[in-house]
């Protein structure tokens, strides 16, 4: 299992380093490399490294437990394992750590980073696509999807699909944004397809990839949603290329997205939809390098598969989730048991219901309320 510490401030960290512990400590060492933002309104990085010095001196320095670097712009937070998570989380977060801290960008995009809101609590959304074939058939529209979501369901998010609404024009978003108001539902996110693929072996399609997507960002921001979902399966000729080969341009694709992204403060996320996508190892590296507070991942619970281990999946993109695209799984043993991944992780936010049917959406919502609030 991750560090729970780690994980739970793992979108104020860039690395994570392992070290042979001092002779005196006897335990393992971790160094947590954290990025400050530069719009603190402290005087300089020592003023911040003394006030951390302060606060925490009685608690965890008497033995040498917790130190400070500091090293181009970066603290260095040496810890030992034992210490006391819970009570250096409340202090850190009493201090308004979260606002010191910021995405690693650079040109344009550092220039325009504000800080992200975080969910401080959970809650259960629901995925448009889980009732994609009342739409088809033309039950309702998107512009009730709100008051399907609320009066049908009682769920208080919602979470577009971008080929399920209308041609999205202003007057249109205006009157999904007054539905979402009026039933007092949160827009979530939209999930965007049919918009190309983050790795596209030619530059062309790597360029168009960010331009199709710039309209999606638009929207997401009117509506208020927090971010979009995007595909990275690859490209034919990427899915056959060296996975560092692939890497390098879905980077250059994504970093082109976040230039767009950033001012909107609307966030960019994968969902594992296949191909490269569903390589946990290759998504981690791909996150890694874009190095991005507003980038994640949106992990697709599915089911357990020969070729497709969803529980592994899910442990290894929870430190980068922004968002859950929820399933009921075969056992409810097993549902119980992802839950409690996620909640033991850290993770703090939407758990968007994309199980198929107003049976299954109704299940899967009895299972969140019944295990991740109780």
């Amino acid at each position: 299992m991750p560090d729970r510490w780690l994980m739970r401030w793992r979108k104020h960290v860039s690395d994570r380093t392992e070290y042979n512990a001092p002779p005196n400590l006897g335990e393992r060492v971790f160094a947590y490399k954290v990025r400050l933002s530069y719009s603190t309104k402290l005087v300089s990085d020592t003023a911040l490294f003394k006030i951390f010095r302060q606060r925490f001196s009685v608690q965890f320095l008497t033995e040498p437990l917790l130190e400070f670097t500091i090293l181009a712009k970066t603290f260095i937070i040496t810890t030992t394992i034992p210490m006391d998570r819970r009570s250096f989380i409340e202090k850190t977060a009493a201090m308004g750590f979260a606002g010191l801290v910021a995405p690693t960008m650079s040109n344009a995009s550092e220039r325009n980073a504000q800080p992200l809101p975080r969910m401080i609590k959970d809650d259960i959304s629901l995925a448009q696509w889980a009732l994609v074939d009342e739409v088809r058939a033309g039950k309702w529209k998107t512009t009730d999807f709100a008051r399907v979501a609320k009066e049908d369901f009682g769920i208080n998010g919602i979470e577009y699909v971008n080929t399920l609404m209308e041609v999205p024009t202003e007057g249109y978003l205006r009157r999904l944004k007054k539905a979402a108001e009026d039933h007092g539902v949160t827009n979530v996110l939209i999930m965007v397809d049919d918009e190309g693929d983050g790795c596209m072996h030619s530059k062309e399609g790597r360029r168009q990839f960010a331009i199709n997507h710039r309209k999606w960002i638009d929207a997401a921001q009117y509506l208020g949603c927090h971010a979009i979902r995007t595909n990275c399966r690859g490209s034919q000729v990427a899915q056959k290329v060296s996975k560092e080969e692939s890497l390098k341009w879905a980077v250059e694709s994504y970093n082109m997205l976040l230039e767009y992204a950033i001012p909107a403060k609307i966030s960019v996320v994968i969902e594992n939809h296949g191909g490269l996508s569903n390589d946990a190892d290759w998504m981690v590296a791909l996150i890694e390098q874009v190095d991005n507070l507003y980038f994640g991942s949106y992990p697709d619970w599915r089911e357990p598969a020969a070729n497709f281990d969803n529980y592994q999946y899910l442990l290894k993109m929870l430190p980068f989730a922004k968002g859950m695209s929820y399933r009921n799984q075969p056992t409810e043993e097993l549902s119980a048991k992802m839950i409690r991944l996620s909640k033991d992780s850290g993770y703090r936010g939407w758990y968007g219901i994309e199980s198929s049917g107003r049976e299954a959406i109704k299940k899967g919502k009895e299972l969140l309320t019944k295990y991740l609030f109780s």
